[in-house]
């Protein structure tokens, strides 16, 4: 997938929101991408969550790390959101590493909310030493980029 820059703003946003625990300005991020983009700027967040499990696992799929990694983002993200369960987050981020798109545990009217809130709280929690969540960020398009070519 090639990064559309202007869809990609949207996205940066939406995980900003996230990240600030601020359900208003998320809602506002999301309302702001045209429909048309709206399915690109939620694979974009998949791909980050896929992505950071990825990295924290070195590649491996680890369902015990993954599911100490999904009670952690219920846990603290529960006093601003209602995640589910966190075996219905682990199922996603299992996806999410796969490449999968999609993730039958998450309801099709869910997952987009999901992969910005869990993509945010990824970004924040598991950024490099020395790292803010946008370097982090900017280092995964980096990455994805450096593959496309």
């Amino acid at each position: 997938m090639e990064i559309d820059e202007a869809i990609e703003d949207h996205v940066r946003t939406a995980f900003s929101a996230a990240i600030g625990h601020n359900p208003n300005d998320l809602k506002a991020a999301l309302g702001q991408i045209d429909a048309r983009d709206f399915p690109v700027a939620v694979s974009y967040a998949i791909y980050v969550c896929g992505y950071i499990v990825s990295d924290v696992f070195n590649g491996e799929r680890r369902d015990t790390g993954i599911a100490e990694m999904a009670e952690y983002v219920v846990a603290d993200n529960k006093e601003w959101v209602d995640l589910g369960s966190a075996a219905t987050v682990a199922e996603f981020l299992k996806a999410a590493a796969a490449g999968d798109m999609t993730s039958a545990a998450v309801a099709g009217d869910e997952v987009a909310g999901q992969s910005f809130v869990i993509g945010g709280y990824l970004l924040s929690r598991f950024r490099h030493a020395g790292q803010r969540w946008f370097e982090y960020l900017d280092d995964i398009w980096n990455g994805h980029q450096a593959t496309q070519h």
